[in-house]
């Protein structure tokens, strides 16, 4: 069945969806399965000894891996002149967001059976004419010249059509993107303004962690670690597993080592558990998140009057991220049940009107609609 396909390389995760035709129609959006675990597989390239690049299910950075032989982080390299080195092979960073975007690719033509008819990939917010101009070389040296890119914020409100302005919280894993997409009537959608900010899930984990490491205490005969090692790995997991519980619960239990027993505790190493209310948590977090709210209110206030405002990234299901944001600003705060794939799943639907795919009730898109939509050679949505 032809078919379209969305990719969203983030810098800790990587997803994509597709949008398939059946007969003379395209159906809407899907997501498909990348990771082991989750459809959404880590931003990781392994290097295996014989000189392959390795991807999702193929990474054992978690097990038997090397981590020397792990590239993670070439997302946000790209226009570094510096290469990233591993096992003494040099990659330019665009070289290997192009190679793990050829073995989505590559993925998805084995479990569909044929090669997908267009490739829309969501680039970060505010790259300029130069960045994607390393990267569209870098993809057409591997044969997907025909890739077309856009910024992350126009691919994700491709979910909300009409002709407002939307606000946009992206809390990925290690930066927090706020951005303002215009939409006018009958035109491409436009990036107006985004910001960086140097916060990101990977930061709550971290005042997660550091709250049970105080809880803990200094135990007098702890045999392991909790800097370093197998036992810091381990809490780090189980903080951020706990912390996507309290996105949904109002209390979360994270494992704790063995040796941190109370005294007396005759459980042998059945590890005990530390509560933690999601009071508790946000208490941790929201010094953390305040500046990002800062951050979108200010962006909104010097551009444009905006419809709501979208949720984008795993981490943006934390509740507090929607409590602090509605009391900033106005409009509905949209949050779909799977944020971490919205900007793939909208960049999918860009595919589909691409080759020339109509709205999901069947009506045609106006030929205006397509009129920006070309690869990033001809310099589409390039902003300096």
């Amino acid at each position: 069945m032809p078919y379209v396909l969305g990719v969203d390389i983030g810098d800790s995760f990587t997803s994509a969806a597709v949008c398939r035709r059946d007969g003379a129609g395209w159906g809407g959006a899907e997501t498909v399965r990348l990771g082991a675990r989750s459809p959404a597989a880590e931003s990781l390239i392994e290097l295996s000894p014989t000189g392959e690049l390795l991807t999702g299910d193929g990474v054992r950075a978690d097990t038997s891996g090397d981590p020397g032989r792990i590239l993670r982080g070439f997302n946000r390299r790209v226009g570094d002149d510096v290469p990233m080195v591993v096992d003494g092979r040099s990659y330019r960073p665009q070289e290997l967001l192009a190679a793990l975007l050829r073995l989505v690719v590559d993925r998805l033509r084995e479990q569909e059976g044929e090669a997908c008819e267009q490739v829309v990939l969501a680039c970060p917010a505010g790259w300029g004419a130069h960045r994607q101009g390393l990267l569209f070389e870098a993809l057409r040296t591997i044969g997907l010249d025909g890739t077309v890119l856009v910024p992350g914020p126009v691919a994700a409100a491709e979910h909300h059509p009409g002709a407002h302005a939307l606000a946009g919280y992206d809390l990925g894993g290690t930066t927090c993107t706020t951005f303002v997409v215009g939409r006018p009537a009958r035109r491409p959608a436009e990036l107006l303004a985004c910001e960086r900010h140097p916060v990101g899930g990977a930061d709550l984990d971290d005042a997660l962690v550091a709250h049970v490491r105080a809880a803990i205490g200094k135990a007098a005969d702890q045999p392991e670690s909790l800097d370093s090692g197998p036992g810091a790995v381990l809490l780090r997991r189980d903080c951020t597993q706990a912390r996507e519980r309290l996105a949904e619960a109002p209390e979360a239990l994270v494992p704790l080592p063995w040796w941190a027993h109370a005294p007396g505790d005759l459980t042998g190493e059945t590890r005990r558990e530390l509560p933690v209310t999601r009071a508790a948590f946000e208490a941790l977090i929201r010094p953390l998140l305040l500046g990002t709210v800062d951050g979108l209110v200010r962006l909104v206030e010097d551009t444009a009057d905006v419809a709501g405002v979208l949720l984008i990234g795993g981490a943006a299901r934390t509740p507090l991220v929607a409590e602090l944001l509605a009391a900033r600003l106005p409009g509905p705060i949209l949050l779909d049940p799977d944020p971490r794939s919205t900007t793939a799943r909208g960049a999918a639907l860009l595919a589909r009107r691409i080759a020339g795919g109509g709205r999901a009730d069947g009506s045609a898109w106006p030929h205006e609609t397509t009129a920006g939509l070309t690869p990033v050679a001809a310099g589409a949505w390039g902003r300096h």
